[in-house]
């Protein structure tokens, strides 16, 4: 639920060592329980729905993600700085912020995996003024789309060298051969493409 004060916030999370989970066989309780829930899921499955919750629960090993199921997948992720492409300074408080950096870092060739058994944990907050502008402002929604729009048309003809093809979108034709390809195309390759963390995130309601 929505709490409106940052001191209402805080009193559904204390004490944090009984209400937030540190360690993963306390998240799975919690998970099991639905005193947690995956990021946005109720709200915004595309979200983080490419990460495989079921998936990531039993995993040993990190996992591959072959292809993005939604092109609204917004994972947290670990990169070194360096090779990181900057946020795009156009999206501005709430609205395709993260979304434009996945899509730049997929625009580029990065590869993604998912770590087993780690995980971040999202506590209740109040609204921010931008979170609510965004969910009250139809107009600012479709600014912000045709903002993404022109964003990825400028992806599409920018020079950048490629570190090897996209992830492909899941479903597409690509995506189906997309596994032949990337195999082909880092055979070619003499440094392996980067391999981003995705840190699956869970919210205590």
């Amino acid at each position: 639920g929505n709490c409106k004060t940052v001191k209402e916030c805080r009193n559904r999370v204390e004490p944090l060592s009984e209400k937030v989970p540190a360690t993963f066989d306390a998240l799975a309780q919690c998970l099991k329980v639905e005193s947690c829930i995956e990021f946005q899921h109720d709200v915004s499955p595309g979200s983080h729905s490419t990460t495989d919750l079921k998936s990531w629960s039993t995993a040993k090993d990190l996992r591959p993600i072959e292809c993005f199921k939604s092109t609204r997948y917004e994972p947290y992720v670990v990169v070194a700085k360096e090779e990181s492409p900057p946020y795009d300074e156009r999206f501005t408080g709430d609205g395709k912020n993260k979304i434009q950096h996945i899509a730049h870092l997929r625009k580029l060739g990065f590869q993604f995996a998912v770590v087993p058994k780690h995980f971040l944990i999202h506590v209740p907050h109040p609204r921010s003024k931008d979170k609510r502008k965004w969910s009250n402002d139809y107009d600012r929604h479709a600014y912000v789309d045709r903002l993404f729009d022109l964003f990825i048309a400028e992806l599409d003809r920018s020079p950048q060298l490629q570190r090897g093809p996209p992830v492909p979108i899941c479903g597409s034709s690509h995506a189906r051969s997309s596994k032949k390809k990337r195999n082909s195309s880092r055979r070619r390759q003499k440094k392996s493409p980067t391999i981003l963390l995705d840190f699956v995130d869970d919210d205590p309601v």
